[in-house]
């Protein structure tokens, strides 16, 4: 029934990464997922890879230089992804099927994309595409008038706004900026102006220590509403290219350096497509687009084909080569936790990208 529905819809066969990753994660019912979420393919008769979803850093400029992220580490160009580029990267991800698409820079901030709205539009062309999300500091939310505003809201299914600190203190320690007052406001607009406020995530990164009531009390009083949340003190070294060492200020702290040996399995779920249309392995901290990592370049060739190149095979059989980049990062993911993310299975951008 799944190969005649998957040459019904003209669809090739995709698979996810190599079959023999999941033999060791038992009682995962791993292509039953699979299977509820791109039901025209054919997952048992496959030759070809695929991610769960995407990731598109349509910018790489970011307004924040937060102490906790490798932005003010990173060499690689400033730049803006062109429209032409954009929909090829698109194009490419319907062929594999679609799914979700995250609009999340690696590293930048979404609101400093001069075409997003240009973008939001094409992307309603294609309606395999079943879901966007982003995530976002805010701040400069304002450069849009409430009508744009509104529309830009609308088009996402989670809208995740990173919020650093409970006071104007610990926002400024975290951001090395004082856009404390004008993140409030604007983060205020985006609630009235939102018309599901379900789609509204905060996710806090703090440095000091706030308990779930204290939490809840200041949404309320700053925002009139309930909104979901998520915080942590705790922070990854980026591949290892922060130095931990250096105590992070009050409450803050580094997640503690491991020798890593395992497969990671972050890339199951996500590649990176960076601004330039390089395609990365990693969809977590590769920043600066580490040559280890690189797949290619999506410009001259298709997504499908990157993903399912030599070198990605390679990349997925860390037990015989494991780059440098990833053996003490602390963003790693080992395979074996794989059963605690089920729930990404339901929804891809409840794990990364949102």
């Amino acid at each position: 029934m799944a190969e005649d529905q998957g040459k019904k819809n003209n669809c090739p066969d995709y698979t996810f990464p190599e079959q023999t990753i999941f033999r060791q994660v038992k009682n995962f019912p791993f292509f039953g997922y699979l299977h509820k979420l791109f039901p025209e393919i054919n997952f048992f008769v496959t030759k070809k890879r695929r991610p769960l979803m995407i990731i598109c850093e349509t910018v790489n400029i970011c307004n924040n230089d937060c102490i906790i992220c490798a932005h003010s580490k990173m060499t690689r160009k400033k730049e803006t992804m062109s429209l032409e580029l954009f929909e090829k990267v698109v194009q490419d991800y319907c062929e594999m099927g679609g799914g979700k698409l995250s609009l999340t820079p690696m590293i930048g901030d979404i609101f400093l994309d001069k075409y997003l709205i240009d973008r939001l539009k094409i992307l309603k062309k294609y309606p395999k595409i079943t879901g966007l999300s982003v995530t976002t500091n805010a701040v400069l939310s304002d450069r849009y008038n409430d009508l744009e505003l509104k529309f830009i809201l609308s088009s996402f299914e989670r809208f995740h706004i990173s919020i650093y600190g409970l006071d104007g203190e610990e926002y400024q320690t975290m951001t090395q900026k004082s856009h404390y007052t004008r993140m409030l406001l604007n983060v205020a607009k985006i609630v009235e102006l939102a018309d599901n406020k379900n789609n509204i995530v905060f996710g806090f990164r703090f440095l000091k220590s706030h308990t779930d009531d204290e939490i809840r009390i200041w949404i309320h009083e700053h925002f009139k509403h309930d909104i979901q949340f998520f915080h942590t003190r705790t922070y990854s070294n980026w591949g290892n290219q922060i130095d931990t060492s250096k105590k992070l200020p009050f409450d803050g702290e580094w997640i503690p350096l491991s020798e890593n040996t395992t497969q990671c399995l972050v890339p199951i779920f996500a590649c990176q497509i960076f601004s330039n249309g390089d395609v990365s392995f990693c969809a977590c901290p590769d920043f600066d687009i580490n040559n280890e990592l690189k797949l290619g370049n999506i410009r001259h060739e298709h997504l499908i084909d990157l993903y399912n190149s030599d070198k990605c095979e390679r990349l997925f059989n860390f037990y015989r080569y494991m780059p440098d980049f990833c053996k003490r990062c602390t963003f790693f993911r080992p395979i074996s936790d794989l059963p605690n993310y089920a729930i990404t299975f339901d929804n891809p951008i409840n794990f990364i990208g949102g």
